[in-house]
């Protein structure tokens, strides 16, 4: 008999509102929870540590705003988490400044994440009929009934109890398909 995870840590659910996750990501990167940990890029051995060099993030709020609503978009059609998210973007604006020979990080560098953003909600298929439907009312945020179906090319069965359980999850709000934190 084998042991598994979840042999010994029980599960539980705890559900976090969009506008906690928001509050979460600015203080985030505000820095109030650590400090910002410095980003050494792993380069080959014949490079001493002193001579690696540390890409700095700008203090924007600009800049972090957009993070922001990168992952929390990313987060509502269940890609990855907000945190995570947030994260991994701010690692790929440093590594393309590193690549374009800065060691700032700038808003070119997050010009080019807003341009491959859309490759992670396009991978999303796999994911489901709910992101679907999700995609459809969030880009196409003044759309009502027959409008979506026809945007998120699904049945009209399927359209409305996938938006229930869109609204279940918080992720919209009953009455206009948008999300509650608009």
């Amino acid at each position: 008999m084998s042991a598994t995870f979840l042999d010994r840590v029980p599960a539980f659910k705890h559900t976090v509102t969009p506008e906690m996750k928001r509050e979460i990501l600015q203080s985030r990167a505000q820095g109030e929870f650590r400090r910002r940990p410095i980003l050494r890029l792993p380069l080959p051995d014949k490079i001493e540590d002193s001579k690696k060099i540390e890409v700095r993030f700008p203090k924007s709020k600009e800049i972090e705003d957009r993070i922001v609503e990168f992952a929390l978009e990313l987060d509502e059609y269940g890609v990855q988490s907000f945190a995570r998210v947030q994260d991994y973007i701010k690692t790929f604006m440093r590594a393309n400044a590193l690549l374009n020979g800065r060691n700032k990080v700038t808003k070119s560098d997050l010009f080019l994440y807003d341009l491959v953003h859309p490759m992670f909600l396009n991978s999303m298929g796999e994911m489901g009929m709910e992101n679907r439907i999700l995609s459809a009312i969030k880009t196409n945020p003044t759309a009502q009934g027959n409008e979506l179906i026809k945007k998120g090319g699904v049945a009209r069965g399927t359209f409305y109890k996938h938006k229930k359980i869109l609204h279940v999850k918080y992720l919209i709000s009953n009455r206009s398909g948008t999300s509650p934190s608009s």
